[in-house]
């Protein structure tokens, strides 16, 4: 089977005898007018260019710098190590799959052992450079201004920084942590209010009110109160935490999913002199009484121009949208907020004060788009986790350019058979079924995890007449769920599936989540398996970015902030990969970063 020019986004380059005669190694090298002229092209056209080469880098360096080239070139990968692994490091680096990836070396052997550790790649000798060099002469010049380029520098310098970061500590210093903590509380009202009855993971009293009772009591003299905000050398993120107190007791602890693992809370926890509270519920992480994070407000370190990448949709709304867990708001710390973005993360009902994980749950995206109104309103008028949102159907609402959905929700909740009408609702944990009479005690003192609702035994009686546990969902069922929902969209959407980790989290003490990377393993390989020759479809990884045990938070679905940096990156590539929106960082972007030795140089340019 010939090269398939037209898949091809990524051009790794052998050097001698390929990209130019000879070898660099043994004396003088020639280059090849044609092939200077190929990589000009396939770049101005929006595929990149890297470098596999046994070589030394320097040299290489120089020679490409001759050549007026070397900016052309990302993710330079010059040594005397085997090349299979080193595409394979690359691979993971820059986002993309080896299906996409055309690798060109004149050694059989080398392109043999490249296909053994990167199954799909194609490949090419030098017999191949003249098609190549066809196929670019007959490419538009849509990228004339190398903003793709432009976007894997920015990549390739941040990956580099992550790689000189020793911990997640340190990559917290290099952030530059700026917390405010301000008073004037009547000012931002609107938004208190919304953190107030939104908020759950970083919400540590979960005590919700309205917006008058809230009013009131940011009026009455005995209480003291202020809103956090939070800005870094990624960008602003604005107003994400409020608290609010009488005497020495905390009566509002919160903040945004979005500063999971940035140690905002414990730092404002410190300078309020650690007042007492009384904790509801579960949250990602835990407040000590010693200690305040020392990344935080550093002396001497001012916040850099925000960097965050942006996506410009030139006014266009609901271009994509996000479904998953609340801590998934932590990727937003790193991408500019837009109209285009519509979020369907978890949230707490505004009328019953419950935690509604289901709304993200495959099962309820299918039934969102199957069960008839009254089917819904049925569900909904009889269960005391119910809410009028959970069944939302936005995504099918909307043409989205892209619909990003997460299976987190999947491998715990526990799903339920209404036995008179067969509708099917996710609700608490599995492990400990609803139905179990041997639960009851624990759920209604509330001992296992109700999502904040208050359960009875009658209700449970009553509930356990109605309905039948049906188990969780199995990884066959969870990608039958995800097919159904392809179906269901807009053909033109493209779908991406947020995969799970497959690493252990060895801090777990919690049986229900006992070997879910296991669960989790199962169902990624179905799902990168589904969308492995599908158009419209594709997965984030997010086992790209986990690095061993220091890149959890406190739960096999909590990670600390390194980590949804690294995701947020290949979620902007992606999106500008399959959209006709624009990605840009608001700040200088880097357009060459080259290793020699200790030392790493950078050319700045803007594009």
């Amino acid at each position: 089977m010939g090269i398939q020019f037209d898949k091809v986004k990524l051009v790794i380059w052998d050097l001698d005898e390929t990209f130019w005669h000879g070898i660099l190694s043994e004396g003088r090298i020639s280059l090849v007018e044609r092939n200077i002229e190929t990589v000009k092209k396939l770049t101005d056209a929006g595929i990149v260019n890297a470098i596999c080469s046994k070589n030394d880098l320097e040299k290489v360096f120089s020679e490409l710098q001759k050549a007026g080239v070397a900016e052309l070139f990302v993710f330079p990968s010059v040594d005397w190590t085997p090349k299979g692994p080193r595409i394979h490091t690359m691979l993971s680096d820059m986002g993309l799959r080896a299906e996409n990836t055309l690798f060109l070396d004149d050694e059989d052997l080398n392109r043999q052992e490249a296909v053994y550790y990167n199954p799909g790649l194609m490949t090419g000798g030098i017999g191949e450079l003249d098609s190549l060099a066809k196929y670019a002469e007959q490419l538009s010049p849509d990228d004339k201004e190398h903003a793709r380029l432009g976007q894997y520098r920015i990549l390739e310098a941040k990956r580099e920084e992550k790689r000189t970061s020793a911990s997640n500590e340190e990559f917290l210093r290099k952030s530059n942590i700026r917390v405010e903590m301000k008073t004037d509380c009547m000012n931002h009202l609107e938004r208190i209010h919304e953190l107030v009855m939104r908020t759950n993971q970083l919400n540590f009293t979960k005590i919700r009110c309205s917006m008058e009772e809230l009013r009131t009591m940011l009026e009455k003299p005995e209480y003291w109160c202020g809103y956090v905000s939070v800005k870094d050398k990624y960008g602003d993120y604005g107003i994400i935490g409020f608290y609010a107190g009488e005497d020495q007791r905390l009566t509002h602890f919160l903040f945004s999913c979005r500063t999971i693992g940035m140690g905002v809370e414990q730092y404002v926890y410190a300078k309020l002199g650690y007042p007492e509270y009384v904790k509801s519920g579960e949250t990602a992480g835990e407040l000590s009484k010693t200690g305040c994070p020392d990344w935080i407000n550093q002396k001497n370190c001012d916040v850099e121009e925000d960097k965050r990448q942006q996506i410009d949709y030139k006014g266009e709304k609901h271009k994509i949208l996000f479904k998953g867990p609340c801590d998934l708001d932590a990727i937003f710390s790193f991408i500019e907020p837009s109209d285009s973005i519509d979020c369907e993360f978890t949230y707490v009902s505004p009328q019953s004060g419950v935690v509604i994980e289901q709304v993200n749950h495959t099962m309820h995206m299918v039934e969102a788009y199957t069960l008839s109104k009254e089917q819904k309103q049925r569900i909904i008028g009889e269960l005391p986790f119910g809410d009028a949102d959970m069944y939302s159907d936005l995504m099918y609402r909307h043409p989205y350019d892209i619909v990003f959905i997460s299976i987190l929700q999947d491998v715990n909740l526990g799903i339920y058979r209404r036995k008179e009408t067969g509708e099917m609702v996710a609700f608490a944990q599995g492990y400990y079924p609803l139905t179990d009479q041997a639960n009851w005690e624990a759920y209604i003192e509330g001992r296992i995890y109700t999502a904040q609702c208050r359960l009875t035994r009658e209700f449970l009686e009553a509930f356990s007449d109605q309905y039948e546990f049906s188990g969780i969902l199995t990884p066959e069922q969870t990608v039958k769920n995800i097919e159904k929902i392809r179906e269901y969209l807009n053909p033109k959407t493209h779908l991406v599936i947020m995969l799970g980790t497959e690493t252990e989290y060895l801090k777990n003490t919690n049986p229900a989540w006992s070997g879910k990377n296991l669960v989790y393993k199962e169902i990624n390989e179905r799902i990168r398996e589904m969308c492995k020759d599908r158009i419209n479809m594709d997965y984030i990884d997010i086992n790209k970015y986990i690095r061993g045990q220091e890149s959890f938070y406190d739960h096999y679905n909590h990670f600390v902030v390194s980590v949804y940096y690294e995701m947020s990156k290949d979620i902007v590539n992606l999106i500008r990969e399959k959209t006709s929106g624009a990605v840009e960082n608001k700040s200088a972007a880097y357009v060459w970063k080259r290793r020699v030795k200790e030392l790493i140089k950078k050319i700045v340019k803007k594009f």
